[in-house]
């Protein structure tokens, strides 16, 4: 912990982190229901992660692989677009989002 006698940074958001790892744990899960092929529930885990922090970039890629499972296409190309307009984190899944939207 920093001294005392220092201010607290004023742009922390206290429950930043509480988000994030909430988001992530609900990511967990999404990934969890879509190798189950419950794509249903793969959705509604996503989603949640998203409300809690909505520019999380694996978030944002989960849901377009998510409805691309689902056969969702329209909805892939969306989440796909937006992913790569918000600077994608992982160059291979870039590589597949450019492809599949090429095609």
């Amino acid at each position: 912990a920093p001294p005392s006698d220092l201010a607290a940074d004023p742009a922390s958001d206290p429950d930043r982190a509480a988000n994030l790892a909430a988001a992530r744990a609900d990511l967990r899960s999404a990934r969890a229901a879509l190798r189950r092929s419950q794509h249903a529930e793969a959705a509604e885990a996503c989603a949640r992660a998203r409300a809690r922090v909505p520019a999380l970039p694996e978030a944002l890629e989960l849901a377009a692989m998510i409805a691309l499972a689902a056969g969702d296409h329209a909805v892939a190309r969306a989440a796909f677009e937006a992913w790569l307009a918000n600077g994608p984190d992982d160059p291979k899944g870039e590589e597949r989002a450019r492809a599949l939207l090429a095609r």
